[in-house]
């Protein structure tokens, strides 16, 4: 057996080479130490700058040629590291009388705040640019999901006055919102070790002063509780939706862990529980309790919190009205005739001892929970209407597959899927939906669901499951159903978009709309002899790609310190690709918004979905930060009018202008983001087999877009696929197109400032 021997190195990025090295024989290797110096000079200092004798514990130094001199244009950098000629490495440890190094800690000065690194001395020199203040001390707290967190402690000037919101809010104007202490302690005097140098370790001991988000019980000495009743109901919104059981007026929203899924529902229920108006501009600039509490306040003393109506039950005698999005996807559906396009099928693997009983009685508790499912159309003077079932029942067959090898198991559970899959509804008839239930073995089955697009979208699925799994739980036991009732049904929002369609706030929308496509409209030209159709499209490849976990996790730190999302961030990436193939600086993405911004829909299963479209002008040769700049301005503004229906919008542009569906827009960029929460079912797992298109129906996707492109976010990595047209594109310049796209990811992480020209043209660049 060859063995191999263990050396232990030490050094830094300071360093350009090991400081210390344990070696080889003929010298002795020590357990636990790293070893003994290998040409720059080791020794431990305390915190006064002497050096120690053998044996005593400080703080590990070096010096020599192959150690930096100093940090570039930062000289309270170099204070901080320097003493003497030696650098202060921060770790702590000493030296045995035979100069072996061993390291016992550290002196912590950087801090890591959930994977960002922050420098404490670059967040002293901003608060001590405010004008009130004389010292500053940044430095770590404890945080259960980020593992450290910022805060400061700040003395102010004799006779000066500022409270600690007024400090953070000017850090936030000089800093990265990452870099914002979380929170800030006005002190009459920092705790100085024996040079008068302030410590940074301890300090949070010292003050008292702990994380805001640690969800105990006991409130920090920090914690600012609400003084309004507007700041009550918000304290108590925040805390709901971001399940923290204590929430600081001045947390900030996406720091505690928030993003723009979640800003949408918070959004939902202070529109619901306050009747006032919230726009998603308006709330990333102030994302605190006290800023949204102040701008609540102004929106209502100047008479501008005018919320629309709330949704609310209505009769159901005579005709109900179809959604806007329903009378389109009907007309599609009946001109396609026996068109399987807008199946919408799901595949559940449920592992364990499994209660078909109580599964069919779950089943039918959802159908019988949401109208929706129990719903066909009818036409009455030419309008499309619902049409409600009072009742409807499945009944679960179980169909047997376990004489079948286990190594065909995966093939027959996909061809029966597809097989359902493929199975057109009837509109007029219904139902809508089918269950399908396949037994591998005593302790594996799948559940096959399939449903027709007019009924469901993707949030729908994850309301679906997460009834399924409490219901489920609650018959195994034979207890009745634990979930709420209903306060409205699809119906309800569908006559209330009618009524609110022929409103004032649906014109102001539509003007809103009108503007941003305000002639000429950009149409996205592919490099391509090819012509373009005019009409529905069922000529579509795929091309899949995958963004592996490291440069995921470096996009979304990107996002956080720009203060944008995820989906900004790869859009605006996407459109340096758009304009690398084209050369176009105009240029409309469409996207799809869950419409999901009301309190009251949030647990519905429907057909809400809408598409928006984000119109960016990339003129002047932008910066990356600055072309994510304008993305995000422009999607703001979009999500604050998602109500407008994109039917209502085409159909009035046409009307208008004469202008197609098709010349509106030529692109889509979808990023499916909503992670889906771990359920518990009794006795049972359940995972949700692939349902992408591609699974179902490889080579067909209806569709009037030239190319849509797909990711989904998973805990470890971005994965997705572009649909085009083959009619269009081709396989070689799709497969350029994504590679463009993993360049340009990688090269906006590490240098966003580089502008758009230095991109360069991107068709036939092979990296």
């Amino acid at each position: 057996m060859f063995h191999a021997p263990v050396i232990e190195n030490y050094g830094m990025t300071e360093a350009s080479s090991h400081v210390t090295c344990n070696p080889l024989p003929p010298r002795v290797r020590k357990p636990g130490s790293v070893g003994v110096a290998m040409g720059p000079e080791v020794a431990i200092m305390d915190e006064v700058g002497t050096v120690l004798p053998a044996g005593e514990t400080g703080e590990v130094v070096v010096r020599g040629a192959s150690i930096m001199h100093g940090y570039e244009n930062n000289l309270m950098a170099n204070r901080e590291a320097f003493t003497h000629g030696w650098f202060r490495t921060g770790d702590q440890g000493y030296l045995d009388a035979d100069g072996y190094l061993f390291i016992t800690g550290r002196f912590k000065e950087i801090i890591n705040r959930g994977g960002e690194k922050i420098a404490p001395w670059e967040v002293d020199e901003v608060l001590m640019d405010h004008p009130a203040v004389a010292q500053a001390v940044t430095y770590a707290v404890p945080h259960a999901q980020l593992g450290e967190d910022i805060a400061a402690a700040v003395v102010l000037h004799q006779d000066a006055t500022a409270t600690d919101s007024h400090i953070r809010r000017f850090a936030a104007t000089r800093l990265a919102h990452f870099k914002v202490p979380n929170q800030i302690r006005i002190v009459k005097d920092i705790p100085k070790g024996p040079m008068g140098k302030p410590q940074r370790s301890g300090l949070a001991e010292k003050l008292n002063l702990t994380a805001p988000n640690q969800n105990q019980s006991a409130m920090s000495a920090s914690h600012i509780a609400p003084r309004t009743p507007v700041e009550e109901m918000l304290v108590g919104l925040w805390a709901q939706v971001l399940d923290l059981e204590c929430v600081s007026i001045d947390d900030n929203f996406f720091q505690l862990g928030g993003e723009s899924l979640l800003a949408t529902q918070l959004i939902s229920h202070i529109r619901q529980a306050m009747q006032v108006e919230v726009s998603f501009l308006r709330f990333f600039e102030t994302p605190t309790v006290s800023g949204m509490a102040r701008s609540i306040e102004t929106a209502r003393q100047a008479d501008q919190g005018g919320a629309t109506p709330p949704i609310a039950p209505i009769p159901r005698q005579g005709a109900l009205p179809a959604s806007v999005a329903q009378e389109h996807l009907w007309f599609i559906d009946r001109a396609l005739s026996d068109s399987t396009s807008f199946n919408v099928p799901h595949a559940m693997r449920l592992t364990g001892s499994l209660n078909i009983a109580a599964l069919e009685q779950s089943l039918n508790e959802i159908i019988r929970r949401h109208e929706a499912l129990r719903t066909n159309f009818a036409t009455v003077n030419g309008r499309l209407v619902q049409t409600i079932s009072p009742t409807l029942r499945v009944t679960l067959m179980v169909e047997d597959l376990h004489t079948l090898p286990e190594t065909e198991w995966e093939d027959a559970v996909w061809r029966l899927a597809r097989e359902e899959a493929r199975q057109s509804f009837n509109l007029h008839q219904g139902p809508l939906l089918r269950v399908r239930a396949l037994r591998l073995g005593e302790r594996e089955h799948v559940l096959l669901l399939t449903m027709h697009h007019i009924i469901t979208d993707k949030w729908s699925t994850g309301v679906l499951v997460h009834e399924l799994a409490v219901l489920y739980n609650a018959f195994s036991d034979e207890s009745p159903s634990p979930l709420p009732v209903l306060p409205i049904q699809y119906a309800d929002f569908a006559f209330w978009q009618y009524q609110w369609r022929h409103s004032e706030a649906m014109e102001t929308q539509l003007a809103y709309w009108k503007q941003q496509l305000s002639d000429p409209l950009p149409v996205l030209e592919f490099p391509t002899n090819l012509p373009r159709a005019t009409a529905w499209d069922f000529h579509t490849a795929r091309q899949s790609l995958v963004i592996p976990e490291g440069l995921a996790e470096a996009l979304k730190r990107l996002s956080r310190q720009e203060g944008a999302t995820l989906f900004m961030t790869l859009l605006a990436a996407f459109e340096i690709v758009l304009h690398g193939y084209t050369r176009q600086e105009d240029l409309c993405v469409g996207t799809h918004v869950a419409n999901r911004n009301r309190l009251e829909t949030e647990g519905l299963i429907g057909f809400f979905v809408n598409t928006i479209l984000l119109r960016t002008n990339l003129c002047g040769n932008p910066t990356f930060r600055q072309v994510l700049q304008r993305v995000r301005e422009t999607a703001l503004a979009a999500y604050d009018h998602q109500d407008l229906p994109f039917e209502v919008l085409a159909r009035t542009l046409e009307r208008e202008r004469n202008l197609k569906r098709t010349s509106l827009c030529q692109v889509m960029f979808i990023l499916q983001n909503a992670m889906p929460q771990p359920l518990t079912f009794s006795g049972l797992t359940l995972s949700l087999l692939a349902t992408e298109e591609s699974v179902w129906e490889p080579d067909l996707t209806l569709t009037t877009f030239d190319a849509i492109l797909v990711l989904r976010e998973s805990s470890q990595e971005l994965s997705g696929a572009l649909t085009y047209k083959t009619t269009l594109l081709d396989a070689a310049t799709v497969n350029r197109m994504l590679d463009s796209f993993q360049r340009v990811l990688e090269r906006i992480v590490s240098h966003p400032d580089q502008t758009l020209s230095t991109f360069g043209p991107l068709e036939g660049d092979q990296g």
